[in-house]
């Protein structure tokens, strides 16, 4: 069984449903182009409450679970009663909790979840910590497995070191390491992260964490999808993953781009969409070394998922995906 280390967040996600948010269009921002809102000092009340374990590193092993990969999750939790929650809740879905690591008075990860009702979407407010205090080089030294891959998501302060020692784990044991960088590494020092693209297998980024990336970097971008592609590729990542909600998928290999639409569904949630694009596509990739399966792979876990609740719920058994990959195939088209 293949095995791939997942180093990101755990979170206890508290979701809080309701149909009184207003979207406001926000076209002259390109990478804030919709806003949500409520009436300033009103008391909202809520459709739904319900409380779930999540989180990327949580998201994406519970994907690669179902498709027959052994992930091992690299995070850390809290010594409190949330840090107990979590590790119940990660028990419960067979995930492995070796090298989770226990520690400090800093509470765990924490995300509230506003979700709109009515425009089937939401908005995360979190707190709390998985990542920063997580010893990377504590485990890596406990870590006496062969592994495939590596999947890198949510990162914060200290980032940069940590994926300069995950660059020289992966060029030692030859594992290819995908990454989906945090809303925090594009906002600081965007630079260094697009200098380390070239060191990576696959970079997973959604249409505007691409176009802030790009304007954080002081790039001259446009909101069309080619010069965002010219100008990324420029950094030399080897497959580059661009998500776009419900207009679908772009992925570059080489000098070629595919596209593939997004298929038809019921939305219930849209939390964990990216997550299970991304543990779709990297199984699929590891498994086949072929980027027209891996986009499928991933754009059909990604629509199982945002119809159900939740950011595991939906989820695809690898024997599923197979059934469905063919007629997925040949949705996908070639744009250059």
């Amino acid at each position: 069984m293949k095995k791939v280390i997942c180093i990101g967040s755990i979170t206890k996600d508290i979701f809080i449903s309701t149909g009184e948010a207003k979207v406001v269009d926000n076209k002259g921002d390109m990478a804030v182009q919709k806003l949500i809102g409520f009436e300033f000092g009103a008391k909202i009340y809520a459709d739904s409450y319900r409380e779930s374990l999540g989180g990327s590193a949580v998201n994406v092993s519970a994907g690669l679970s179902q498709c027959g990969i052994l992930p091992l999750i690299f995070s850390r939790v809290s010594n409190s009663d949330t840090g107990d929650w979590l590790l119940k809740k990660i028990g419960k879905e067979k995930l492995k909790k070796r090298f989770i690591q226990r520690n400090g008075k800093v509470e765990s990860e924490i995300s509230i979840i506003i979700s709109d009702s009515v425009h089937n979407d939401h908005v995360i407010f979190r707190t709390g910590d998985s990542v920063e205090r997580f010893d990377l080089a504590k485990a890596l030294r406990k870590f006496k497995f062969n592994a495939e891959g590596i999947y890198i998501g949510s990162q914060k302060e200290g980032w940069e070191e940590k994926f300069k020692t995950l660059i020289e784990f992966s060029k030692a044991k030859k594992i290819k390491v995908a990454c989906n960088p945090s809303g925090f590494q594009i906002k600081n020092n965007p630079k260094s992260l697009l200098a380390m693209f070239g060191d990576f297998e696959i970079i997973f980024l959604n249409r505007d964490e691409a176009i802030e990336l790009l304007q954080n970097s002081e790039e001259n971008i446009t909101n069309e999808v080619g010069p965002i592609f010219e100008a990324l590729l420029n950094y030399k990542p080897k497959v580059l993953v661009i998500t776009d909600g419900r207009k679908g998928a772009y992925v570059a290999e080489g000098e070629n781009i595919y596209h593939i639409k997004a298929g038809a569904t019921e939305i219930m949630d849209t939390v964990g969409a990216g997550d299970a694009f991304s543990s779709g596509f990297f199984a699929a990739y590891l498994e086949y070394n072929d980027v027209k399966k891996a986009i499928c792979w991933g754009v059909m876990n990604s629509v199982s998922v945002i119809s159900a609740m939740g950011g595991t719920n939906g989820l695809l058994k690898k024997k599923e995906l197979i059934a469905l990959e063919k007629d997925t195939l040949s949705t996908i088209k070639k744009i250059k």
